[in-house]
């Protein structure tokens, strides 16, 4: 059962959505926008610590396995010094079929990444 995040903490379904949509974001911008993600399943998921409200994770995603129609992700995120979440996401790929949604993606890639030292 996943905490609703009573008190001053997110709700660990939050924390997890976090992890998926880094994974979304990294399978558009991989196939240069062609390409987006649903979870097919959260796996392994363990929540050793809380993460506070105004605290800044840092989000990892490692693609451990892909075939035609999946990809696998190991997905961690930490809290300074302290690991909060750990698991494995699988989801499966689909066509963006539409050029104006590939568009669409491509501008908000834009606009959450372009300042980032290593994405952007």
């Amino acid at each position: 059962m996943l905490d609703d995040g009573s008190g001053n903490y997110l709700p660990q379904t939050l924390v997890l959505e976090s992890c998926i949509e880094l994974v979304r974001m990294l399978i558009n911008k991989s196939s240069d926008f062609s390409m987006s993600s649903v979870l097919s399943e959260a796996d392994e998921f363990s929540f050793p610590s809380r993460v506070g409200a105004g605290e800044v994770m840092n989000i990892s995603a490692e693609i451990t396995g892909r075939d035609d129609g999946t990809a696998s992700f190991k997905c961690r995120i930490s809290l300074s010094e302290k690991e909060a979440v750990s698991g494995q996401i699988t989801v499966s790929l689909m066509p963006i079929e539409e050029p104006d949604e590939r568009k669409e993606t491509e501008i908000m890639w834009e606009e959450v990444y372009s300042n980032h030292p290593y994405l952007g």
